[in-house]
């Protein structure tokens, strides 16, 4: 939390910390937020593709 706030716009941050939310909190709600955040913030191609994959993975453990 501490490193998010320090650096707000760091996508690669928010999305090890979305990561952590998901597997280790078992928040997935929180998850998504961050990664939609994290969408925001302009990332690169590897980033856009990690985003979009742990967003699938969270929209379909929601769906089932």
């Amino acid at each position: 939390m501490n490193g998010i706030k320090q650096y707000p716009d760091c996508v690669g941050l928010k999305i090890d910390f979305a990561w952590f939310l998901l597997s280790k909190v078992m928040n997935k709600r929180d998850s998504l937020k961050e990664l939609i955040v994290a969408e925001k913030n302009r990332p690169s191609f590897e980033q856009s593709f990690m985003i979009y994959r742990y967003r699938q993975i969270i929209e379909d453990e929601l769906y089932d």
